[in-house]
């Protein structure tokens, strides 16, 4: 009988401080979002404007000319394919996660579900990404890359009908997606 007593008691002193410890912690959110105090992270603007740019490209300025190699012994100028068209310019590197990370997020056809824009691949080792997506993939020389500073992977450029660059991107961004694009490019 009085182990029963006993277990009881716990049950209740138990049940009690678990109530208190969910209360406390919604209490700590609501408290916290309300006064704004959230993470930095969801707090964090992509405006284009907003972010610092680790390039030497400037928004609003044209793409530069660049020659870039198919991998079939064609070396064409980026520019004809840049021109009329929305196009997500993507500089990526075999090995680095975040950019097979992007990449594949980019193959899910609801991010960006319609043809409005064109997504390029470009990089020093485009074999890779030519062989394991679908998506236009160029190789583009160190040289390039090292006179606009685009020394970190992967570099997302947004860039309209015109071949003006609307935002910069340095590393993964889950936030972008087509909403993204229909505001910035």
């Amino acid at each position: 009988m009085k182990s029963q007593q006993l277990n009881k008691a716990f049950f209740l002193k138990s049940l009690f401080s678990f109530i208190i410890i969910v209360f406390g912690v919604t209490a700590g959110l609501f408290l916290g979002n309300f006064f704004g105090f959230t993470s930095k992270v969801n707090s964090m603007s992509f405006e284009p404007e907003k972010i610092t740019q680790d390039t030497n490209l400037e928004l609003h300025q044209k793409f530069p000319e660049v020659q870039v190699d198919d991998l079939l012994d064609f070396q064409s100028s980026l520019t004809p394919l840049l021109a009329g068209k929305k196009t997500l310019l993507c500089f990526v590197s075999n090995g680095c996660d975040a950019c097979i990370q992007f990449v594949n997020a980019i193959s899910d056809k609801s991010i960006l579900p319609d043809n409005s824009y064109q997504i390029i691949l470009l990089s020093p080792d485009v074999e890779f990404f030519k062989k394991n997506y679908s998506f236009s993939a160029y190789q583009v020389n160190w040289d390039f890359l090292e006179s606009q500073h685009i020394n970190k992977f992967p570099t997302i450029m947004g860039i309209d009908e015109s071949r003006a660059i609307k935002f910069i991107h340095t590393g993964y961004i889950p936030q972008l997606d087509i909403d993204y694009l229909k505001t910035y490019l």
